[in-house]
């Protein structure tokens, strides 16, 4: 259908409308010039499927501005139908000529609502397609460009080996995995899809690239998508996808490019002039024999046609091979003289998959003397070009007088130019280069230099590489310089391994200084870690600061030399991390943090007077286990920080904490093991070790010495039963340990070296292995010897106290009695009616009752109940009297013999 067509006034009528127009709105010509603008039948939609008010209408608008409102996508109702017709309006404001105003608009009405079914159907055709593809070998990513967020099906990570979900599903965890070599590729393709319009074929997104598996291999996956889904202001919101793992297909690739690429090169080298017609028998390309064999360079044939330069003819030979070929379809071949020289032509047919003839390929082959050289010539390129493939080597030959450049493909590829556009010169190359490198491809442009040296060059796609640069002069039969023949190799992957390589060395050389520092402080080896980082990221200056995370507080350690030095600004040791500023970011986020341009970061406290610069800023936290130990950063390298710094400070300092952190450890072992000597050299008891068939296999002093030993050494591997004064004992004592894995104060009878028999308490546990099986005995004996003897004591006492007792109340009692005797004794001596006898047998009765008083007051003194005191007695006395009374109480049967001293022997009694 044609364009639909009306004209609006100011005042919103409408002044006239074509017939596509009518149709569009299924009103007649009548109903639609009796509408206004304003009129509130009409029913306009946005994409979105918002109502667009008639002020905001493309014609209204060109009103207000004066200016074109074009590409406006709206909806619009069919009167007749009911349907939305979707259109894409333009609407031109039309000035009269005397008023200088707008006086109306002139509104022309596209009709895309088959293109919009279309856009529906693929996207719920994309849909469904992403749904198949979940049950065949694809793996599915759908990307919602609003949120960041990626979903992918499970078959997306099963193809690299991974588990569901390990790859973070956002477009900077995709980003990740893939090959560094191809994420510019990739992305351009991706940058292309999404700033194209949804009509447009580059919409469709497809490219390949390299993505590391599980087990750090590269695999090729083909990725394919579209976006399906645009904002209301037309950007893209959603884009779905597949993955394809193609890594077989690009082996096989590989070898067909390489075999391509041998072609091409064996086709620019052959001596045989060859080139390309098409069915107008139009040279397409020739290589250079052919250019030679006419007279002209390879750059200005195409376009020519085959008999104008071979036969110089402005039509073709009669015998021509080329429109045989075209007539038969089949290879034909001929011989032809061009000038002195013979040739055999033939050409072969080039046909597209249904067997149609596109082309040809026209060969000229010299089949005079020197078939046999160029033939080896062009073997000679062949083997050069597989040389270059498989060494990553690229040719160039330049020519001294135009400084035209000539490049084999593979330094194309290395140079990432596009193969379509001309060679660099080396000027252009030298601008690419570092600046100390810049001069050697400089001297090349003159020619005549021999230069053999590595290059750094930092492509236009950021890429950085490392060239190695072989060239020397290309003279000609007379020995002048004509040109530059050279190769570029790419090292790389060398230069990077031996700068890591040369980095290691530097981080491992330090490590083992670190490591030798045997008598060194905590301090200094964190001063001395400090400087080694300062130095391996290129930095001016840096900080290694301790943290507590229970009290959250920041502890300033140690800075580098340098901040030291230029630093005025003085603080507290102890520094909180709610105050702490941006460069405490490593510890907040637990992760490196980076500012490589510090004075544009927005949310930062401002440097005090006297503070060390900060132009850029690498902070790493330090961990010990799951525990940040440490915050340390380096500041001000030149150029700004990258992987390979965060590398350097992790690795390094993380290796370097682990010996702090192992001195720490021994340090503590040390104190521990100090105390543990003290405790077990100077404990009063003794500690042992006893392994499970008895042996002793540790003692200290007091152990010995409780066996009767002078030192532990004596003891070592001595069976223990030896000092079991009774085998039932420690029959009982292992019954007890093996049951309860311990014995606490089992006491026995030890028998020591000497022979003494000594009381003693155990106690003790069990030690097993690691398969839980008894291997020892460790505890402690204590000598109770002592201890016992003093219970002894005690007990005699109180059996001695009782008797006292006893002993006391009987002579209580006893005493009583004398005194009633004593008293009844008396009374007839005192009143004096008694005889002689009687007399003498009281007096006798009285003498008998005050030794029995003496008895029971010897008695009542064992006893504690009477106080003593203390006179001289003549012992020889004592027994006079101890003898009559013994006298009266033996039998006649015995004789009583007493020997007293001849002299008086008196004591204190």
């Amino acid at each position: 259908m044609a364009d639909g067509v009306f004209y609006q006034s100011a005042d919103g009528a409408l002044t006239e409308v074509n017939r596509a127009a009518l149709e569009l709105f299924g009103l007649t010509r009548e109903e639609f010039l009796s509408r206004t603008s304003y009129d509130p039948g009409w029913y306009v939609i946005r994409e979105d499927g918002t109502e667009v008010p008639p002020d905001e209408h493309p014609s209204m608008q060109a009103f207000r501005t004066g200016k074109p409102v074009s590409g406006v996508v709206l909806g619009v109702r069919n009167f007749r139908s009911n349907d939305i017709v979707w259109l894409i309006v333009n609407a031109v404001p039309m000035t009269g000529a005397e008023s200088g105003r707008v006086e109306q608009v002139f509104v022309t009405l596209h009709d895309i609502s088959n293109r919009r079914l279309l856009e529906e159907r693929l996207r719920s055709s994309e849909e469904r397609l992403a749904l198949a593809l979940e049950s065949v070998n694809e793996g599915v990513w759908d990307w919602d460009l609003a949120t960041g967020s990626v979903f992918r099906n499970d078959r997306f990570y099963t193809m690299l080996g991974y588990a569901p979900g390990a790859i973070p599903e956002t477009y900077h965890g995709w980003r990740a995995f893939v090959h560094p070599e191809d994420i510019s590729g990739a992305e351009n393709a991706l940058r292309q899809c999404l700033s194209s319009s949804s009509s447009s074929s580059s919409s469709l997104y497809e490219t390949e690239f390299r993505m590391r598996d599980a087990e750090g291999a590269w695999r090729w996956i083909l990725s394919r998508g579209r976006v399906v889904a645009w904002g209301p202001d037309g950007a893209p919101v959603r884009m779905i996808g597949t993955h394809t793992d193609i890594t077989e297909r690009k082996e096989s690739e590989k070898a067909l490019q390489q075999a391509a690429h041998e072609w091409r090169l064996t086709f620019d080298a052959v001596g045989s002039g060859i080139f390309l017609l098409d069915t107008e028998m139009k040279i397409i390309r020739a290589n250079k024999a052919f250019a030679a064999l006419v007279g002209g360079r390879v750059d200005g044939i195409a376009g020519s046609c085959c008999w104008e330069l071979v036969h110089a003819e402005r039509q073709p030979h009669p015998d021509c091979p080329m429109k045989r070929m075209l007539r038969t379809g089949k290879p034909e071949s001929a011989e032809i003289t061009v000038g002195t020289r013979r040739y055999y032509a033939t050409v072969d047919p080039i046909c597209d998959d249904n067997g149609v003839v596109i082309g040809a390929v026209h060969g000229m082959r010299d089949i005079t003397e020197r078939a046999a050289m160029i033939e080896r010539l062009a073997q000679n390129e062949l083997l050069l070009s597989n040389a270059e493939r498989l060494a990553h080597i690229g040719s160039f030959q330049s020519d001294a007088e135009t400084g035209a450049m000539v490049w084999s493909r593979e330094l194309y590829r290395i140079l990432e130019v596009p193969e379509y556009l001309p060679p660099l010169t080396f000027e252009a190359i030298a601008a690419l280069a570092h600046p100390e490198d810049a001069v050697q491809l400089t001297q090349l442009a003159g020619g005549g230099a021999e230069v053999r040296t590595d290059v750094r060059l930092t492509l236009p796609s950021g890429a950085r590489k490392t060239l190695r640069l072989v060239a020397q002069p290309l003279l000609d039969e007379q020995g002048r310089t004509i040109g530059t023949s050279g190769t570029l190799m790419d090292v790389t992957n060398e230069a990077r391994a031996s700068a890591e390589l040369r980095r290691n060395e530097e981080r491992l050389s330090a490590l083992l200084r670190i490591s030798s520092m045997e008598y060194a402080s905590e301090q200094e080896l964190i001063e001395w870690s400090l400087e080694a980082v300062v130095t391996l990221t290129q930095s001016e200056g840096g900080y290694f600061h301790l943290f507590d995370e229970e009290t959250q507080c920041i502890t300033l350690t140690a800075w580098s030399s340098a901040v030291r030095r230029d630093c005025s600004v003085s603080a507290d040791t102890h520094y909180p991390l709610a105050r702490a500023g941006v460069w405490a970011d490593s510890i907040r986020n637990r992760d490196v943090v980076i500012h490589n341009d510090y004075a544009a970061l927005r949310e930062k406290n401002a440097l005090p007077d006297g503070h060390f610069p900060l132009i850029r800023h690498l902070g790493v936290p330090v961990f010990d286990g799951e525990r940040i130990v440490a915050a340390a950063g380096v500041a001000n390298k030149e150029s700004p920080y990258d992987e390979s710094d965060i590398r350097d400070m992790l690795v390094f300092l993380g290796d370097a904490w682990k010996i702090i952190a192992r001195r720490r450890a021994e340090q503590r072992l040390a104190e521990s093991e100090s105390a543990y000597r003290s405790i077990f050299e100077g404990s009063l008891d003794g500690i042992f070790r006893i392994s499970a068939d008895g042996r002793i296999e540790r003692a200290n002093p007091a152990f010995a010495h409780i066996l009767g030993h002078d030192s532990p050494e004596e003891l070592i591997g001595k069976p223990v039963v030896d000092y079991w004064d009774n085998p039932h004992d420690r029959s009982v004592y292992l019954a007890l340990l093996l049951d309860k894995k311990e014995v606490r104060n089992y006491p026995f009878l030890l028998r020591r070296s000497d022979g003494a028999v000594r009381h003693v308490k155990v106690s003790a546990t069990m030690v097993r292995n690691g398969q839980n099986e008894y291997i020892a005995s460790e505890g402690i004996l204590r000598d109770i010897t002592d201890q016992v003897l003093m219970q002894a004591q005690l007990q005699h006492a109180q059996k001695m106290e009782a008797v006292g007792r006893l002993a006391g109340g009987i002579a209580h009692d006893f005493n009583n009695i004398l005194s009633a005797i004593s008293g009844f004794a008396s009374l007839p001596l005192m009143h004096g009616q008694v005889s002689d006898e009687e007399r003498s047998t009281l007096q006798q009765i009285l003498a008998l009752a005050d030794k029995a008083s003496i008895l029971t007051k010897g008695l009542l003194a064992f006893s504690r109940k009477q106080i003593l005191s203390m006179k001289d007695i003549d012992l020889n006395r004592i027994l006079d009297v101890s003898a009559k009374l013994i006298g009266r109480l033996i039998g006649e049967d015995i004789a009583l013999s007493v020997r007293k001293a001849d002299v008086p022997l008196p004591v204190l009694a």
